[in-house]
């Protein structure tokens, strides 16, 4: 990536982040992921798959709670949105509910 991108800060705004956070996930540091994806859910706060994708990465961080905020979120917003369901039942699964 590196290679094909090597100033991230050309990028458009909304790109740079969404790459931040895939490269932080595939890099296994999850808290750079959520910063980035955090960044996205705040900028478009009415577009469920940013919030899914933050519910994604505060997963990875361990942080159940933030999780299923987001997840919820994402179903508030989009509830034909099939992914943040598995999502949630992931959770309720994880939790014994």
């Amino acid at each position: 990536i590196n290679q094909l991108v090597p100033n991230r800060t050309r990028l458009p705004i909304d790109d740079r982040l969404q790459l931040e956070g895939v490269l932080a996930l595939v890099a296994r540091t999850p808290d750079g992921a959520v910063t980035a994806y955090r960044q996205l859910a705040d900028r478009h706060a009415t577009e469920a798959v940013r919030h899914l994708d933050l519910g994604v990465a505060l997963m990875a961080a361990e942080d159940r709670a933030g999780a299923r905020d987001a997840f919820t979120r994402a179903v508030t917003l989009d509830a034909q949105l099939p992914a943040a369901h598995v999502r949630l039942g992931v959770l309720d699964v994880q939790e014994g509910h």
